[in-house]
């Protein structure tokens, strides 16, 4: 009998060790779930928080100019520029319905060139200047690869966090 208990209470501490040595790892885990769970909200308050339109579009046949405005109304400051998405549907003069997505040049000094865009100004940009605020508003120069001829534009423009807003035009 004493030998059996002894052996029963060898296996009872040997099964204790096994689940305190993996205690860390579990809480670890549990660690790395809560983290990623504080992301996720922290992205759906950025998400949220975040409201865009866009207006003022302005293209002319023969050029490949075009211009419009990202206008903030939601409480999120816009400044990672280079992560935003413009797109531009047109007529080319030469080809029917294209669809460009354009690469992100900076603060404009001058046109743009050809697939890039760029902000040429930012409405009240006293506080931190080069982020859209709540309330600014912020000019967009960009020049597409062809010429536009008339038909409708249509400029798409994506943040940083997904949202996104569009404007179409007609010639």
């Amino acid at each position: 009998m004493g030998l059996s208990s002894a052996i029963s209470g060898g296996i009872v501490l040997v099964v204790l060790i096994y689940v305190l040595l993996l205690m860390p790892g579990a809480l670890d885990q549990t660690s790395i779930v809560q983290d990623a769970a504080n992301e996720i909200s922290d992205l759906e308050k950025t998400i949220s928080e975040t409201s865009i339109t866009l207006s003022s579009l302005t293209a002319t046949q023969g050029s490949s100019l075009i211009t419009f405005t990202v206008n903030n109304y939601g409480n999120e400051k816009l400044w990672q520029y280079e992560k935003f998405t413009v797109i531009i549907t047109y007529d080319g003069v030469t080809s029917d319905r294209l669809s460009e997505v354009l690469s992100y040049s900076g603060t404009c000094s001058g046109d743009p060139s050809s697939g890039n865009w760029c902000i040429d100004s930012i409405s009240s940009d006293v506080s931190d200047p080069g982020v859209l605020n709540s309330n600014e508003s912020m000019l967009i120069k960009l020049r597409v690869n062809e010429n536009v001829d008339t038909g409708i534009v249509i400029a798409l423009i994506s943040t940083n966090n997904g949202i996104t807003s569009s404007i179409s035009g007609s010639l």
